[in-house]
């Protein structure tokens, strides 16, 4: 027997259930669920009016949580930040409030510090680094340490 297919309303709850999503993220979910655009958009307006959806608050949370928890640097958080489908103007003024040169050497720091990097050479740290999206000044200010 087949199953009836959810409202693109239903689906986008049932996906908000599990985690939050980026608006154009959830459109994304939901258009290779198969839901026509127009269901979408709806779908979409209703729950940013009723505040289950917001790419500003989003946005200040993933970030957060990327430079608390995570090793990565400017760059890095910001290209983890663009495959959630944030606009990019969004992205680039959360990024210059609240990192700074200082937190991103800081983070930079916590990553080198780390066990798993006891016994590498400077060189290869600041390889890692440059990995991980950290600007020069803030691979500098941690290598000096």
């Amino acid at each position: 027997m087949k199953q009836k297919q959810l409202s693109a309303y239903d689906q986008a709850v049932k996906y908000l259930g599990v985690k939050m999503y980026a608006r154009a993220d959830l459109a994304y979910k939901l258009s290779a669920k198969g839901y026509k655009p127009t269901e979408i958009e709806e779908t979409l307006l209703i729950l940013e009016q009723d505040g289950f959806i917001n790419d500003q608050k989003y946005a200040e949370i993933y970030l957060r949580n990327l430079m608390d928890y995570r090793s990565f640097g400017y760059y890095g958080i910001r290209s983890k930040l663009l495959q959630k489908r944030l606009d990019k103007n969004l992205i680039d003024s959360l990024l210059k409030q609240n990192l700074n040169e200082r937190q991103e050497a800081e983070i930079a720091l916590r990553f080198s510090k780390k066990p798993a990097n006891s016994g590498r050479t400077k060189e290869s740290i600041i390889q890692s680094l440059r990995q991980r999206g950290f600007r020069t000044t803030a691979i500098l200010r941690a290598v000096k340490g």
